[in-house]
């Protein structure tokens, strides 16, 4: 699945790192998913800090929209390929801030953030996916 003419020029842990996420395929992270009943029928997900898309592409498996946002570019052109040949077209891969997310409020039924809210602002990207989640903040996995 994963080609390494996408990942060339990248450093060899990096390299590594997303041939880990990859290697396997999916289906570990969609049964995790199902474990913290992260799925739905009529849902609109948000995946903060997206990373190469592995969250973001299992999402997209199990809910009706996913939105997948990181700040580097270079992972989200990595993560829209894989999404591309995968032919899921339920995903959205942008660059964007975590603490300054680009959608209207109340737009999101789930916000997934899986290893990010350490490395950034927390309370800036908190108030943000408050502030982008239905619900007033009931949603929310990190």
């Amino acid at each position: 699945m994963l080609k390494d003419v996408w990942i060339q020029g990248m450093p060899p842990k990096e390299r590594g790192f997303i041939r880990r996420c990859y290697g396997g395929g999916l289906a570990k992270y969609s049964e995790r998913l199902k474990r913290i009943a992260l799925v739905g029928v009529d849902t609109k997900v948000l995946d903060c800090g997206c990373g190469y898309g592995q969250w973001s592409l299992a999402l997209a498996k199990h809910n009706k929209l996913v939105y997948g946002i990181d700040i580097q570019e270079k992972r989200i052109q990595i993560a829209q390929r894989i999404g591309k040949e995968l032919l899921v077209d339920n995903v959205l891969f942008q660059v964007a801030s975590a603490e300054d997310l680009p959608f209207r409020d109340n737009i999101f039924d789930f916000v997934f953030c899986y290893s990010v809210i350490y490395m950034i602002d927390w309370k800036r990207a908190l108030q943000e996916i408050f502030r982008v989640l239905r619900g007033g903040g009931d949603n929310i996995f990190m």
